[in-house]
């Protein structure tokens, strides 16, 4: 593995950093698109999705912490400030309109950008109508982005849990994650965040959920019961391989929309 004295020193600092689910779930995805985007740092594609993703948190999260006081209005003007600000600051670092993602039949600039403005701020109003329609699922004990740090075997793990919340038909709090995008097939994360919060706070996690930005709900509600020792094994393998310099590629259909596909010599080109 080739590294200028750059990428030596980033990748020294991840060999000995905590661990997050993002980055260990990339590694797990694909090593080498790890390797592009973390440690060389490459020109990557951009979308606007990601600026539209960190936008509603941002609002849902302001939201809660409000007391759910905040009026629609505020809403979204706080949601067009948050979007615009990013994507302003993300054109200025890629202007090249081949370097952001299209979407669908949406040329990524300016159309996409444009179109998850209004798609933001419409996901923000079915938030605040959710929580008029179901106000009795209610945040519990006020834990509204709840940072955990936790040690799984040899690796200290650090994240952040949107939403610790009530729900009226279970019999104990669960763990809810903010999705803009699709929903999740395999839930990891979410069976990571019932073991901090259970392992940490003694919360009696038994269940959790995705708020949906695309349907405006929460999807089913999901039984977790998280395994410990197989949590270990995930991050273990993880954190050796980033120590001992493996970063295995991985083509496949992700290739297409894989931010650092262009400096890629693996990439799938089906």
């Amino acid at each position: 593995m080739e590294l200028t004295d750059d990428e030596q020193k980033r990748y020294e600092s991840y060999r000995s950093r905590a661990r997050s689910y993002s980055q260990t779930r990339q590694w797990w995805e694909c090593g080498y698109g790890f390797l592009l985007a973390r440690v060389k740092r490459v020109p990557e594609i951009r979308g606007a999705w990601l600026e539209q993703g960190v936008a509603v948190h941002a609002v849902v999260e302001d939201f809660e912490n409000s007391g759910r006081t905040l009026t629609e209005e505020v809403l979204r003007t706080k949601y067009q400030d948050a979007y615009s600000a990013m994507i302003n600051k993300s054109l200025e670092k890629q202007p090249n309109p081949d370097m952001w993602f299209n979407s669908g039949p949406y040329k990524g600039l300016p159309q996409d950008i444009e179109r998850r403005f209004k798609v933001g701020q419409e996901q923000v109003t079915s938030y605040l109508r959710w929580t008029e329609d179901q106000p009795e699922q209610t945040i519990w004990n006020g834990s509204v982005e709840i940072k955990f740090e936790l040690s799984l075997g040899e690796v200290n793990v650090l994240g952040y849990i949107d939403q610790i919340v009530n729900h009226p038909k279970k019999k104990g709090p669960g763990v809810r994650d903010v999705k803009t995008g699709l929903k999740p097939t395999e839930h990891t994360q979410l069976e990571l965040y019932a073991l901090a919060m259970n392992e940490l706070h003694d919360a009696g996690v038994e269940w959790g959920d995705y708020w949906l930005g695309k349907t405006g709900r929460t999807s089913r509600s999901i039984p977790l019961n998280p395994d410990r020792d197989k949590l270990v094994e995930w991050f273990g393998k993880m954190d050796e391989g980033v120590k001992a310099g493996e970063f295995r590629p991985n083509p496949g259909e992700a290739c297409a929309r894989c931010p650092v596909q262009m400096s890629c010599d693996y990439k799938s080109e089906a």
